[in-house]
């Protein structure tokens, strides 16, 4: 029993032993956790502190946006006020100016002697007088320096200063060129474009830099006419020569060639008049009377005759008296200018025999070109000796009197496009380019080469002169070749062609070929065909016009015997 008694007290001392192991093991878990939620609060302390670095950095992000903000703000302050100050310094430069020049109107309008006299500009009054003008001058001045643009400025402007630029010479001066402003140049020993040919002695006014205070009083030495020429040569300078880079090279390389032949070099009066020297083209010849534009200035007239040329494209079925074609050489050999007949055969119809046609009298020669191109009919020929060629289509139905009426007018414009069929061209907002219409207007811009007569040196200018793309475009079309011919003529002359009478039938209503001027799809090519062109020339050449001209008498309740032209009224209109 002691024995069992033994045992048992020592396995309930392991046994306290056990659960003292068990109560400390307890004790270092509650430690352990008590250290784990030590550690929780040390890691949510760290979050709160990263979420306020978080915050305060985003804090500090917006505030560098807002900083960027504010200077795009500051530039673009510094900017308006940059502009601003060079606004400033040029309304202080102009009335600077303004000041010089009123200066110089109190200096002409002052009491020099101080007897209340007048001295220069024949005033009496004393000062008074003087200084109110000067005053005017100069609210006028600064009020056209504030109010105007620099563009319209210059274009409401007679004279603008051109002082040198960064090098001797300026952009200014073919600014004021443009804006038809007479320039003032104030750099010495400045050497004007093309001066070897261009007289600008009639087109500016030179001043000594170095004397401002006499450009006042050589401004009011000009007077009114004089004022005026030299406005229209800064135009016809401009335009003849300076208007575009291709015009630039051209001069450029004509007054090359000119250095190259003497002989038959442009006389200088030609380079400083309208048209200019482009428009002289030597290969047709170096004497001005065989060209349009020098006849009317020269005093001189045209010959006294015309070569009709019949362009025939169709032909016609049936037997050729019955055609349009032999009806209008039979009008045409009855006009007392008529010098000779050419028909331009382009048909693919083979072409009949010189003599089946009824020239009569008429010398008439019949070509046929080898190529079939529109432009056949504007080809220069040595068949044709007199300056006018009277271009006709194979179905036209003008009259005698018609065609003797036409030449009369045409050797007084000898330099226009002068004839029957007129149409117009304006611009179409809603496509955006240009439109041809053939509506019976007020005003008109092209006449047709179907019923017109010209000058013979167009057909030179057009064939020789045209740009290639131009005549590309006619070739390719088949079509348009009046048109490029009205383009090239009012190019060069700046004028307008010229409509006679009423008539707006001119074709033959029973013509084979009136499927080509009915075809809706023409109209619309001929719209492509100006728009091409004006593309390729850089601007748009034709103008447009109200006049149309009648024969005396024409329509007039007068005796028909008083009448020159008495079968003209016998055609509707």
């Amino acid at each position: 029993m002691y024995v069992l008694g033994a045992a048992f007290l020592g396995h309930i001392d392991d046994a306290w032993k056990l659960i003292d192991d068990a109560w400390k093991l307890i004790d270092d878990a509650w430690k352990l956790i008590g250290d784990a939620w030590k550690l929780i609060d040390d890691a949510r302390k760290l979050i709160d502190d990263a979420r306020k670095l978080i915050d305060v950095a985003l804090k500090l992000i917006d505030d560098s946006f807002k900083l960027i903000d504010d200077a795009w703000k500051l530039i673009d302050d510094a900017c308006k006020l940059i502009g601003d100050a060079c606004k400033l310094i040029d309304d202080a430069l102009m009335v600077m100016v303004a000041t010089v020049l009123v200066s110089e109107l109190d200096y002409d309008s002052g009491d020099d002697d101080g007897d209340g006299g007048s001295s220069g500009s024949g005033r009496t009054g004393g000062n008074d007088s003087g200084g109110d003008e000067s005053m005017a001058a100069a609210v006028v001045v600064v009020v056209m320096v504030l109010w105007y643009d620099y563009e319209v400025l210059m274009r409401n402007s007679t004279f603008c200063l051109v002082p040198r630029g960064r090098r001797l010479g300026s952009f200014r001066f073919l600014e004021v060129l443009q804006a038809g402003c007479i320039p003032v140049l104030l750099a010495n020993g400045w050497e004007l474009p093309f001066s070897e040919v261009i007289d600008w002695t009639t087109t500016t006014i030179y001043a000594d830099e170095r004397l401002l205070l006499q450009v006042p009083e050589m401004v009011r030495s000009v007077n009114a006419s004089q004022m005026l020429y030299m406005r229209q040569q800064t135009q016809v300078i401009w335009n003849q020569y300076f208007s575009s880079v291709q015009k630039i090279v051209f001069a450029t390389l004509e007054i090359v060639a000119d250095r190259v032949r003497r002989q038959r070099a442009r006389p200088l009066s030609v380079w400083n008049s309208t048209p200019g020297a482009l428009a002289v083209n030597l290969s047709f010849s170096d004497y001005l009377p065989h060209f349009p534009f020098y006849l009317t200035p020269l005093g001189l007239s045209p010959s006294p005759r015309y070569t009709a040329v019949i362009s025939v494209s169709h032909g016609g079925s049936g037997p050729i008296h019955t055609t349009p074609l032999y009806k209008l050489i039979k009008n045409i050999a009855r006009s007392k200018f008529v010098e000779r007949v050419i028909v331009v055969w382009t048909s693919s119809q083979p072409a009949p025999a010189e003599s089946r046609l009824p020239s009569g009298t008429v010398p008439l020669r019949l070509t046929v070109p080898p190529d079939h191109s529109p432009s056949a009919r504007h080809h220069p020929s040595p068949l044709i000796q007199t300056d006018a060629i009277f271009s006709l289509d194979e179905d036209v139905t003008l009259t005698t009197d018609e065609l003797d009426f036409a030449f009369t007018v045409w050797s007084t414009f000898p330099d226009r496009i002068v004839g029957y069929p007129a149409r117009s061209h304006h611009w179409d907002h809603a496509k955006g380019g240009w439109r041809y219409s053939s509506r019976w207007t007020n005003s008109y811009s092209l006449v047709l080469t179907g019923a017109a007569i010209y000058h013979r040196y167009w057909h030179h200018y057009y064939t020789h002169a045209s740009p290639a793309p131009l005549l590309s475009s006619v070739a390719a079309t088949a079509n348009c070749d009046d048109i490029l011919l009205n383009l090239l003529v009012s190019s060069i002359t700046r004028r307008p062609p010229i409509k006679l009478t009423q008539r707006k039938q001119y074709k033959d209503p029973n013509s084979e070929a009136r499927w080509i001027w009915t075809d809706p799809g023409h109209f619309q090519q001929r719209s492509a065909c100006l728009n091409t062109f004006a593309s390729t020339m850089g601007y748009m050449p034709l103008l447009h016009s109200n006049l149309r001209l009648d024969p005396v008498l024409f329509k007039d309740k007068v005796s028909v015997h008083r009448k020159k032209y008495r079968q003209i009224e016998k055609i509707g209109s």
